[in-house]
């Protein structure tokens, strides 16, 4: 089984179009990162940047699934909630 992870994180607006997220306090050894909004011709595109070293071992395989299946869910949750936002106005 995996640990638990918890952490404390100091979101910083650097500007209308950046949230910069880093760790603080908790189990994890790094976790830093951001969030950038970009105007497009189709609108805003979303990207995100990330640095991430747990305090304990986990396997590639975890590291993978992550990236290949977490990051992507979490996108298109954030742009579907964006989009229904964006239809309330």
């Amino acid at each position: 089984l995996m640990p638990t992870l918890r952490m404390v994180v100091r979101n910083t607006y650097k500007t209308n179009r950046v949230l910069a997220f880093k760790r603080v306090s908790g189990n994890m050894r790094l976790s830093e990162g951001e969030w950038n909004l970009e105007p497009s011709a189709h609108g805003t595109r979303l990207s995100y940047n990330a640095l991430v070293a747990p305090s304990f071992p986990v396997p590639q395989f975890l590291i993978e699934q992550a990236v290949q299946t977490d990051m992507p869910n979490v996108l298109r949750a954030i742009r579907k909630a964006s989009v229904e936002d964006a239809g309330k106005k």
